[in-house]
């Protein structure tokens, strides 16, 4: 395998990872106890975890992004997976800059 592949496989391990992380965010901005910020997102992402254990619905699991096993088989970039996590990602990341301008410090 080739050095490109592998660090074009790279992007869908990150824009996987973008939604996960700004949940975090989100959840450690709403919350005073980083332990139930922890939780919170810990139980969102189990719980989405969980449609990447089944074929058919394995597609919505942003674990089975971050994997890239699609693309390391030799089946294409997932550009429209790919695209709809950015969005997803953005999404939150808005929701989360949004609930940090109005928290008072």
């Amino acid at each position: 395998m080739d050095e490109t592949r592998l660090i074009i496989g790279i992007v869908p391990s990150l824009i996987g990872f973008l939604p996960v992380y700004f949940t975090a965010i989100y959840f450690s901005n709403k919350f005073d106890e980083s332990i139930k910020a922890g939780l919170f997102s810990a139980l969102i992402w189990g719980g989405i975890s969980l449609f990447g254990f089944f074929e058919r619905t394995e597609f919505l699991s942003p674990f089975y992004h971050i994997r890239a096993s699609n693309y390391f088989a030799g089946e294409g970039f997932p550009f429209l997976s790919l695209f709809l996590l950015a969005v997803v990602s953005l999404l939150i990341f808005y929701v989360g800059y949004k609930s940090f301008e109005r928290r008072e410090f």
